[in-house]
């Protein structure tokens, strides 16, 4: 439960350490000990890893033949990032998932994100389905998929 609040409710993992937060804890559940933020940080991990391996069947399957990405990359404080998405094209209904959102070192030219696009979706078992990544045509974008 209070993995899920820090997760869903994008709060720090120090939360747990605050005292009023104890104080809370302990007033509604007296008997239990509270969570270190170690073991925060680790059940978050094992999370990470365990939605990752599900995501990666997902996409692997023989059902799924086409996947469609979006891209971006931006700089925040001097530090690039790309982001990747897909969209599955089987059912009506839209599904979607972040597949990435990796540290770009020096500048994001086209060879860093055609190289680091192709990483991603090598690692997905993906590359032989993008029927289409759509990015904000930015000239390094287009560069990077011809």
């Amino acid at each position: 439960m209070i993995t899920e609040f820090v997760v869903l409710g994008n709060h720090t993992f120090s939360i747990v350490e605050e005292e009023k937060f104890k104080y809370l804890m302990n007033m509604g559940f007296p008997k239990r000990k509270c969570l270190t933020r170690k073991t925060l940080m680790s059940r978050i991990s094992n999370i990470s890893q365990e939605l990752k391996i599900e995501l990666k069947e997902q996409l692997m399957s023989i059902e799924l033949k086409y996947v469609c990405a979006t891209a971006d990359c931006w700089s925040v404080y001097k530090k690039s990032y790309i982001g990747v998405h897909w969209f599955d094209p089987i059912t009506i209904e839209r599904k979607s998932a972040a597949l990435a959102c990796r540290r770009l070192k020096g500048r994001h030219t086209f060879d860093v994100l055609a190289k680091v696009l192709h990483s991603i979706f090598c690692e997905y078992g993906i590359i032989n389905k993008i029927s289409r990544v759509v990015t904000d045509n930015g000239s390094n974008f287009i560069k990077a998929f011809r």
